[in-house]
């Protein structure tokens, strides 16, 4: 659902940018470096946040019968982080016209992916979402060789936005993790204490942005100029 509704309605929004840079003869590299570290500074802190509150959330959501699950959904984000890592991998191929390398890719990426996951399942449920990760990361091994290509980066470029990000993710869920770890990790942790939490995980988030003068920030700051302006008229 976080995937669907949030990342990729922000992907369908900057493939039409980057498709408009490419007819206007503009580098992609900048352009889909800046996209990463907006996509990384957004949905690592979602997906991990949700991680580490998965048993409170799934006991909120779906009630006691489905507790068990909260390991699985912890395991599922972490996919998560590593899918945003390589953030529209598909449509850089698409815009570099090689669909035909993205397919071959894809085909391999499939077998790989059926195989671990059929074996998964005959060990736990556990286990064949851990096969998820497996398959996230044999896809960022996969790909990241030519989004660097396509994208004319280099590693230091793609270390620096993940290494920002990952900042700012750590301020995010750092709260949480106190939280969760006082409680023992479990599904039936106060639900107070995690609104604050999350509450001054999003301000210290704001504050990492803010100090690392990270790409999301300026976005959130121009964004809410109009809002602002509008309040304080």
């Amino acid at each position: 659902m976080l995937w669907d509704s949030v990342f990729l309605v922000i992907c369908r929004i900057m493939f039409v940018d980057f498709a408009a840079g490419i007819r206007a003869g503009l580098p992609i590299g900048p352009r889909y470096q800046n996209a990463l570290a907006l996509f990384t500074a957004l949905m690592w802190p979602t997906f991990l946040g949700l991680g580490v509150l998965s048993g409170p959330f799934v006991l909120l959501i779906y009630g006691a019968k489905w507790v068990s699950i909260a390991m699985c959904l912890s395991i599922l984000c972490v996919v998560g982080v590593f899918n945003t890592a390589i953030a529209m991998a598909w449509d850089l191929f698409i815009i570099a016209d090689e669909t035909g390398r993205q397919a071959r890719f894809e085909f391999v990426r499939s077998i790989v992916g059926f195989v671990v996951f059929s074996a998964a399942c005959f060990i736990s449920i556990e286990a064949a979402a851990l096969a998820k990760v497996i398959d996230a990361i044999f896809a960022c091994v996969l790909y990241m060789p030519h989004i660097r290509r396509i994208t004319d980066s280099q590693y230091r470029d793609m270390f620096a936005i993940y290494l920002r990000s990952g900042i700012a993710t750590s301020a995010a869920i750092a709260p949480a993790i106190i939280v969760m770890a006082w409680h023992g990790w479990a599904a039936t942790t106060p639900l107070v204490p995690i609104v604050l939490a999350v509450g001054i995980g999003i301000a210290l988030w704001g504050i990492a942005l803010r100090l690392l003068k990270h790409p999301l920030f300026f976005e959130i700051k121009s964004a809410l100029k109009p809002v602002l302006a509008r309040v304080t008229r």
